[in-house]
């Protein structure tokens, strides 16, 4: 889990990870990256999650600079192809502006 302030001291960005849920509704063995916004007060402003399914995803920091973006940084479990690492631009509204392609830490 990860966190930061906006620098006006208005919201509370969290990062980390929630179970993947099927289609059919059931709650998997994997993780999604998740990313949520807070008030002060601690009610929930908005929160997304995103992943691989199959694969464990983690949300490991978060960062909200001067310029209000939210960036958000994910690392990708897997046996198979080794870890992946991600970097996801938001709006402060939690609206998605990037997210490039996956890169293995090396590369």
């Amino acid at each position: 889990m990860a966190f930061d302030i906006e620098a006006k001291g208005n919201t509370v960005y969290l990062a980390g990870s929630v179970f993947e849920t099927t289609p059919d509704g059931y709650v998997g063995v994997y993780s999604d990256a998740w990313l949520g916004a807070f008030s002060p007060e601690g009610f929930t402003r908005w929160e997304r999650s995103w992943g691989t399914p199959g694969f464990d995803d983690v949300a490991r920091g978060v960062e909200v600079p001067s310029d209000n973006q939210v960036y958000a940084t994910r690392a990708v479990y897997s046996t198979s192809t080794g870890d992946d690492i991600f970097l996801r631009r938001s709006t402060a509204k939690g609206k998605r502006i990037w997210h490039p392609v996956p890169r293995h830490p090396g590369t």
